[in-house]
């Protein structure tokens, strides 16, 4: 089998040919190319790879990379699909460090979508908080402790640093400074309210 084995291509050079074409090349410091024949790093791999697969008719990403198995970062343990050990940056649009064990993204987050309009976009339900066996409204969002809108120190379930709007029907109308706008009718201990405020009690 004349187009098949092992070669020097160069000084320092060894190859692997198969089918007379090149499939390995290791150079004079110890980098190996598998489908390049001019390895620029330690190991370099034109194509895709598979790692931990057996058996036939696997299916490989095009030039990309599966892994069978849990894969660790910055850890030699790992006991989820993917675990890190330290920051995280998704994204090249800037040149900065990410949080201490934490995660910066770039660009728009989406949870149950794929085109999120905002920097988070969530399509469905969302829970906050140490619920357990709960379930959230649909499409809503519940929260287990206080809520701060405008403040960073929420004493009450709502604590809102500014003023506030209610509904939909006036919203070229600014509420009052510090203030509360109420579109509609107000109960204060009922839940059915014919008037601007109705109060029982």
């Amino acid at each position: 089998d004349t187009n098949t084995g092992i070669f020097r291509p160069g000084t320092d050079l060894l190859g692997l040919v198969t089918a007379g074409i090149d499939r390995l090349r290791i150079d004079a410091s110890g980098n190996v190319g598998i489908g390049a024949t001019l390895p620029q790093a330690t190991l370099i791999v034109q194509g895709n790879v598979g790692i931990g697969f057996t058996g036939v008719n696997q299916i490989i990403p095009s030039n990309g990379l599966a892994v069978s198995c849990n894969v660790g970062i910055g850890t030699t343990t790992a006991n989820s699909a993917l675990t890190v050990n330290g920051g995280v940056v998704i994204g090249d649009l800037f040149n900065v460090t990410a949080p201490t064990r934490g995660l910066l993204v770039q660009g728009l987050v989406g949870l149950g979508t794929t085109a999120p309009g905002a920097a988070l976009g969530v399509s469905g339900a969302g829970l906050f908080g140490t619920f357990s066996n709960l379930t959230a409204p649909s499409n809503g969002l519940a929260v287990s402790g206080n809520v701060g809108v405008g403040i960073t120190t929420a004493n009450s379930t709502l604590s809102v640093g500014g003023s506030a709007h209610i509904g939909s029907l006036y919203q070229s109308i600014a509420a009052p400074s510090n203030g509360l706008f109420v579109d509609g009718n107000v109960g204060i201990g009922v839940t059915t309210s014919a008037n601007a405020l109705d109060i029982w009690g």
